[in-house]
């Protein structure tokens, strides 16, 4: 997995808003009872954030286990929007329309890529925005009034107010790698995706995930600490993001019928690697 924090891209515009208001607002001195009390409470609602965390960790290891997209019982409740492109890596295609304006923060925050025995220990994307964002308004008091600290404190730390995440759990990833500056090997995602409504404490939905690296990638720049490409392994979440988005309905229990589509589903996955295979011959 990529080692660049992806928190950047949400924290980035945060924390020049901040660096606005600091020089806009004169700062005040803050007293230590006040300091105190603020800490006292980011403590508390971390613990609330880290206990609703683990229920959707437990809810999502027994979803892999056996639930599955169920169109007959209708589609998804929660609109996962199909993100869009990364502009960093030129990949040559267009905006979906259906994306919103703030796709890379919904990226970020809310959607991400792990095996079925990483769901019991990676740290959720929500998780681990809501710490970086209890941590930022620790240190707000010189330029906020407390009442407004200790508001965003407690929103940061009920995840209700997240909302969902959704988790691709990949059965099979194969992450691209670079040939030369102008060609690389394209990777894989195979697997099913679930979304997990904070609302609910429950996974609601589900969708299948067969995804391929973009074809057009140009000036690979960014080299994540394993030595992976950052671009390459970004494009290939998206598209695996995208896939779900697509197929997402209700999540329901397995039913017999469901055995014949996954044999189908298996079949297509195989294909899709055999012409990944054919593709990278090719280049």
């Amino acid at each position: 997995m990529m080692k660049v924090p992806r928190a950047a891209f949400l924290l980035a515009p945060v924390l020049v808003l901040g660096a606005c208001s600091r020089s806009s607002s004169s700062q005040r001195t803050v007293l230590p009872e006040e300091q105190a009390r603020v800490d006292a409470l980011a403590d508390e609602m971390l613990a609330v954030a880290r206990a609703a965390d683990k229920k959707r960790s437990v809810a999502l290891e027994a979803a892999a286990a056996s639930l599955v997209p169920r169109a007959d019982l209708g589609p998804c409740p929660i609109k996962v929007p199909v993100v869009g492109t990364e502009d960093m890596t030129k990949l040559g295609q267009s905006e979906p329309k259906d994306a919103p304006v703030d796709w890379r923060s919904v990226r970020a925050d809310q959607m991400m890529v792990a095996t079925r025995a990483e769901l019991a220990t990676k740290k959720s994307v929500r998780l681990k925005h809501v710490e970086e964002m209890i941590a930022f308004q620790r240190g707000r008091l010189e330029v906020e009034p407390l009442a407004d600290v200790e508001k965003w404190i407690r929103y940061y730390g009920d995840l209700k107010n997240a909302s969902w995440e959704m988790v691709v759990v990949a059965v099979v990833r194969d992450d691209p790698e670079i040939k030369d500056k102008e060609s690389f090997k394209a990777g894989t995602i195979l697997g099913r995706a679930y979304v997990y409504s904070y609302v609910d404490d429950a996974v609601v939905c589900a969708g299948t995930v067969v995804a391929q690296s973009s074809e057009i990638l140009h000036d690979h720049k960014v080299k994540t600490a394993d030595g992976k490409d950052f671009g390459l392994v970004f494009d290939l979440e998206n598209e695996a993001f995208r896939a779900a988005a697509r197929t997402m309905v209700r999540a329901g229990p397995r039913r017999e019928e469901d055995a014949g589509a996954a044999d189908a589903s298996t079949k297509a996955d195989a294909s899709t690697k055999r012409d990944a295979g054919a593709k990278d011959r090719a280049k």
